[in-house]
């Protein structure tokens, strides 16, 4: 494995792709799970990075998204996806896929706010993909498409419970301390 896309200085590991790299790998993927790519083309005024379809005899399924190199790139990346969505609807799945995060970093985030951009994301139903493109993997962080046949092809992280339960768990905890320490 090639280690040049991780960065060790700091107290967390860090991956960085390029977008293009990341949208690669996510069409990549999305051929593997029986997607066929779309030309591109904008939706209201926002444009995705990738947009896919798989037909089966009794359903479309479609997913539309976003790549974004860091997570601070999510807030502007989940407005770019409400943009669309009002153009095409809940018909298709939302995704805004991200290079491999540490854990600790994620729910700092994600709790950050009151859990604000969690919220956000939750509501409007958009999932979180990590991809690697070095390991040709991606990993549904939170979230999901509605087309069951993904789950075959996402890593499988076994965890006590999924991240959006942790994250509410860790807003519940948060919040209880503040509510002690006012007191």
């Amino acid at each position: 494995m090639d280690s040049s896309h991780i960065r060790e200085e700091g107290p967390f590991r860090e991956w960085s792709f390029t977008p293009e790299e990341l949208l690669v790998q996510t069409n990549e993927f999305l051929q593997r799970v029986g997607y066929e790519l779309e030309p591109p083309a904008n939706f209201g005024s926002v444009r995705p990075d990738f947009h896919a379809k798989r037909k089966t005899e009794r359903i479309t399924f479609e997913i539309v998204g976003m790549v974004a190199r860091h997570l601070d790139a999510v807030p502007e990346k989940c407005a770019d996806i409400k943009q669309m969505k009002a153009s095409l609807g809940d018909a298709a799945d939302y995704t805004i896929a991200l290079p491999p995060v540490n854990e600790t970093l994620l729910l700092e985030f994600f709790t950050q706010d009151r859990g604000k951009y969690y919220f956000d994301i939750e509501r409007e139903k958009i999932s979180i993909w990590l991809c690697n493109p070095e390991e040709r993997t991606v990993w549904c962080f939170l979230g999901g498409p509605r087309d069951r046949r993904f789950n075959q092809h996402f890593v499988s992280v076994k965890l006590p419970m999924n991240f959006g339960e942790i994250i509410k768990w860790r807003l519940g905890k948060k919040e209880f301390e503040q509510l002690m320490e006012e007191e």
